[in-house]
């Protein structure tokens, strides 16, 4: 597989919309699907619990559209949304105002909320069936992840080392072969899917 920067992958988005016609939501459609199917092509099961963290850019919102094809597939996904949706705008705004007409419920979580007994609670309860998508950030992150992302990126390393979950970062699934600008994570899955970066360690 050929692997692109961040900068590459930007020029083949910007290729595909304005030399193919590709608006930006087919390619946020195409990019959750795809997840979707990966994640069913690595077994995932049915009684599997899949909690998808969000940030506010068009990766969470890449992360919207996958929680959306897991429901049509009869899963039951839990979208974190790290950040205020007021700040939601365009493709991810899009994504987020048709899983809110769907009826489905998206957790706000603010900065301090990693701390709070429900949110460890919740991701206490991962066994090895289960999964965390990392969709917080993607290939326009620009320097090092701010507040709250920072400490959320943090917090889900902690997670990664001391849970049987299995993590999947949206920005490195992608068929362009992209890989975050950060850290190579511990756990690699079939060559392709990338734990949460960590910048710090």
């Amino acid at each position: 597989m050929q692997f692109l920067s961040g900068q590459q992958s930007r020029n083949v988005d910007q290729l595909a919309i304005a030399e193919f016609g590709m608006s930006g939501l087919v390619l946020m459609e195409n990019a959750g699907r795809g997840v979707a199917d990966l994640l069913e092509r690595l077994e995932l099961k049915r009684t599997s619990r899949i909690i998808i963290c969000c940030g506010k850019g068009n990766n969470g919102g890449d992360g919207f559209v996958l929680a959306r094809h897991l429901l049509v597939r009869n899963y039951l996904p839990t979208v974190l949304l790290f950040a205020d949706p007021a700040e939601l705008t365009g493709d991810a705004l899009v994504n987020y105002r048709i899983l809110q007409s769907l009826k489905f419920s998206v957790s706000v979580l603010s900065d301090d909320a990693m701390s709070s007994q429900t949110t460890t609670e919740l991701f206490d309860q991962l066994s090895g069936e289960d999964w965390i998508v990392d969709a917080l950030l993607g290939t326009g992150v620009k320097g090092k992840p701010r507040s709250p992302i920072d400490g959320v990126i943090r917090w889900l390393n902690q997670v990664r080392h001391q849970s049987k979950c299995r993590m999947l970062a949206v920005v490195s699934v992608l068929a362009w072969g992209v890989l975050p600008s950060f850290e190579k994570p511990k756990h690699i899955v079939n060559g392709d899917i990338w734990g949460v970066p960590n910048p710090y360690n």
